[in-house]
């Protein structure tokens, strides 16, 4: 094997120079078939197949390799999902099954003709489906609101997890900042804390940025409500950006 592969490395070298890889259909093959599995004792009559009684068949998505055999020597690596395996030997062949990505990196080596190497992606769809009965949807899982009924209205954020994370954070911050936890802030100043982490946010398309701003204008207006007739505390300023933070999760 090893004086094998130091020939190999010598006659690579030498042709290196002259030959330049290339794709070519016709050197290495992949074909994608139907394959009847989990059939036993198979008899052909006529345009009739008969199986064994315990058979439990299901067709399946496969493909056959060819190689072209006028190259003397041949080396074709597998990988499937991104995972090195071995295909199964079909004739001169090889066959390949189960869903998943497939990448074959092939190189066909003769004295005459010279080096050829390629790459070759394929997907299989896997065993025939038989698809599940729909389920019904699970229903929603109310968010419990709290005293002043914030948690309810932040859990309609848009679908856009960093800036959840973000401005999340940026709310149960200035709670905590309110009471020196962190930092010491007023409320005035905690509100400005949001407003700039809001206002300085990336959005991942503009129809997700207007999203966030009828969010945003929701929870501002329910701020605004229950501040009509009563003057909130620091305790009750504490509650309500924690009941936001909480229903953002």
């Amino acid at each position: 094997m090893k004086r094998f592969s130091t020939a190999w490395a010598v006659v690579c070298w030498a042709f290196a120079l002259s030959v330049i890889a290339s794709q070519c259909f016709g050197q290495v093959e992949v074909v994608k078939k139907k394959s009847l599995l989990g059939v036993t004792s198979p008899e052909i009559v006529g345009n009739r197949i008969f199986v064994g009684s315990d058979s439990n068949p299901s067709v399946s998505d496969v493909a056959v390799v060819t190689v072209d055999k006028s190259y003397k020597f041949s080396l074709l690596k597998f990988k499937r999902d991104g995972q090195r395996f071995e295909a199964e030997k079909l004739g001169d062949g090889f066959i390949v099954t189960g869903k998943g990505s497939y990448d074959l990196d092939w190189t066909l080596f003769d004295p005459e003709k010279g080096i050829l190497n390629d790459e070759v992606s394929f997907t299989l769809g896997g065993v025939d489906p038989k698809p599940d009965p729909p389920k019904p949807d699970d229903p929603p899982v109310p968010v419990p609101d709290g005293e002043f009924g914030l948690a309810s209205i932040a859990a309609t954020k848009p679908n856009d997890a960093n800036n959840v994370t973000i401005i999340g954070n940026a709310y149960r911050a200035a709670g905590n900042a309110l009471f020196g936890i962190g930092n010491l802030r007023t409320v005035e100043a905690s509100v400005a804390d949001i407003n700039r982490v809001f206002a300085n946010k990336v959005c991942p398309s503009q129809e997700v940025c207007q999203q966030w701003a009828a969010w945003k204008g929701k929870i501002d207006n329910r701020l605004r409500e229950i501040q009509q007739g009563q003057s909130l505390t620091r305790e009750d300023w504490y509650k309500a950006f924690m009941e936001i933070s909480d229903g953002m999760q």
